[in-house]
């Protein structure tokens, strides 16, 4: 029977999608994945019972925006993620209410972030209670997301209840010089060895670099021909 639905997944990016999405119960549907956000105001009641969200690609302002769709959302998968579309957008949602705060949302999962520390930072302050944050970005110009020194300072002010943090983390360095073992250092205060037994270690290799937590997020690792390892330990490097 349609109405005991509890699991939905939709593969349709099109304008039937709003029809399928009407017809789904709304009282015990509870895992739902789709490929992208629809916002649909006509639509909005159709998700208060969703705790599980899988999305396969999504904006920063749109998941902002359906957050006051699923007031009961405890864990978010996000495939592909990126920024705002324009400055315009952003300013919207950063004046968001209280409203759209995602404030039963403990588990967030993004594979693939592209844009800037900014963005994110809007997006992690509207999940105040978030426990569990796992997150992989691929960059060339956006050094922020590795300062180790903004990240303590919005899980101190804006994540208090964060216990698991994984990340992988790869970003291009076109400077011949640059210090990658003073990149990796403010990753090892007691913040993060001793408060939360995080520990981050970082690669250089081919003018990127690569600073993640252990264990290796992701299955697969390649090896360039020159790569340098910067452990946990300070002033320690492994040269294959």
């Amino acid at each position: 029977m349609l109405s005991d639905l509890r699991h939905f997944y939709s593969s349709i990016t099109s304008l039937g999608t709003d029809k399928i999405l009407a017809a789904l119960p709304k009282s015990t549907l509870q895992t739902l994945s789709m490929k992208l956000i629809e916002l649909n105001l006509a639509l909005s009641d159709q998700f208060i019972s969703v705790i599980n969200l899988s999305i396969s690609y999504c904006s920063i302002q749109k998941l902002c925006q359906f957050f006051r769709y699923v007031p009961k959302l405890k864990y978010l998968n996000v495939q592909h993620f990126h920024q705002f579309d324009d400055l315009e957008l952003k300013e919207k949602v950063v004046n968001l209410t209280n409203e759209y705060i995602a404030i039963h949302l403990k588990h967030l999962i993004i594979h693939d972030f592209m844009g800037s520390f900014d963005s994110l930072e809007i997006l992690l302050k509207k999940i105040p209670n978030l426990k569990s944050l796992t997150i992989s970005a691929y960059s060339d110009n956006e050094e922020d997301i590795i300062d180790a020194c903004r990240w303590q300072h919005l899980i101190t002010s804006s994540l208090p209840f964060l216990d698991v943090f994984k990340f992988m983390f790869s970003v291009l360095f076109l400077s011949e010089i640059y210090d990658i073992g003073n990149r990796l250092l403010p990753f090892q205060s007691d913040f993060w060895h001793q408060q939360h037994h995080w520990y981050i270690e970082c690669a250089f290799s081919n003018e990127r670099i690569l600073i993640y937590t252990t264990p290796y997020l992701s299955n697969e690792y390649f090896l360039q021909s020159y790569t340098k390892i910067y452990c946990n330990t300070s002033n320690t490097t492994i040269d294959p």
